[in-house]
């Protein structure tokens, strides 16, 4: 099971603004939400998806970008 498919819509457009690079203000600005709700959404897909910020390499937000743009890869390259 893809993990983006745990999410709910509103996570799944949340998740497209991050990996578009929008701020938490930016997208709950553009959703009609307040920015501390946009938080507290990342931080349900944050452990829908498997992700935490405790390796100090990449920011929670960048592992969920690149998670992100993969599966739009993967469904370019297999039609999945």
């Amino acid at each position: 099971m893809n993990p983006l498919d745990k999410l709910t819509e509103r996570q799944r457009q949340i998740a497209v603004m991050v990996r578009d690079g929008y701020s938490n203000k930016q997208i709950g600005r553009a959703l009609g939400i307040a920015s501390g709700s946009v938080a507290n959404h990342l931080l349900d897909i944050y452990r829908s998806m498997g992700i935490s910020g405790k390796e100090r390499s990449y920011s929670p937000r960048v592992k969920l970008a690149v998670m992100i743009a993969n599966d739009r890869i993967e469904k370019r390259m297999f039609g999945t």
